[in-house]
């Protein structure tokens, strides 16, 4: 979810791109989104640390040789 650049409006609701679909929304739902990304990516980064693994492969993406 992203907030369509210079949408949002005074009440603090724009346009938001959910998937290719285009949908009004408040504004805190981009923040949430953003925070819960965010938190994923240090748990995994946590986790590669931990366990002394490549951070690309506690992420699920594994490189082809």
């Amino acid at each position: 979810t992203t907030l369509v650049n210079k949408t949002l409006n005074k009440d603090g609701f724009g346009v938001c791109n959910v998937s290719g679909n285009l949908v009004t929304c408040p504004v805190e739902i981009e923040c949430k989104m953003s925070e819960a990304y965010m938190h994923t990516k240090r748990k995994s980064e946590l986790l590669s640390s931990l366990y002394g693994l490549p951070y690309a492969l506690v992420h699920g993406k594994r490189k082809a040789n």
